[in-house]
């Protein structure tokens, strides 16, 4: 909502400037002013959907660093979205080797503390009430037929960002959701 006001706000800026300096004769000055504001609405209007176009297997990497994970075998993208403003989410969906399904899934149901869960996104109050800042902090637990990975990451005094992870003990698929609220 408040990216949309802000959106609207440039765009009323934008049209203010330019009938402005029309009446000034001053044209060529309110093109340029409108011109950029429009230039600066656009990408922001555009930027979840560039992301999630240009969304590449090293961003992939990346992004599964937050969730300590390391993936051994080449993966094919199958999935990403991205919405939301300024709340950001992002959902990504992978195929990954069976090798490398196998060792996730061991590595995750080995943690001493993985357990079956009752809900879902089980570190998003700790996030909020008393983030741990600068270190990732990882749950690993079973929910209906998903073993899942959790974490979140805060650094300095950003926003938390919530990493969950998800694979099923059937498909080579890997399933990541990044929130940013």
């Amino acid at each position: 909502m408040i990216g949309f006001l802000i959106l609207m706000a440039l765009m009323i800026i934008g049209s203010v400037s330019l009938w402005y300096f029309a009446r000034k004769k001053k044209s060529k000055v309110g093109i340029l002013i409108s011109s950029s504001l429009l230039l600066v609405f656009l990408a922001i209007l555009f930027m979840n959907k560039i992301d999630q176009l240009t969304h590449s297997k090293s961003d992939v990497c990346e992004d599964l660093k937050f969730a300590q994970i390391i993936l051994h075998d080449d993966f094919k993208i199958i999935e990403n979205k991205v919405y939301g403003m300024p709340e950001r989410f992002q959902e990504t969906r992978i195929e990954i080797s069976t090798s490398d399904l196998q060792r996730l899934l061991k590595e995750i149901k080995s943690d001493p503390n993985y357990h079956q869960s009752e809900q879902e996104q089980i570190l998003r109050s700790e996030m909020y009430s008393n983030p741990k800042k600068n270190s990732i902090v990882t749950a690993n637990y079973a929910y209906r037929d998903n073993i899942i990975r959790e974490s979140y990451f805060k650094k300095d005094e950003y926003v938390p960002s919530l990493f969950i992870v998800r694979l099923k003990e059937n498909q080579n698929v890997l399933e990541y959701e990044t929130i940013e609220d």
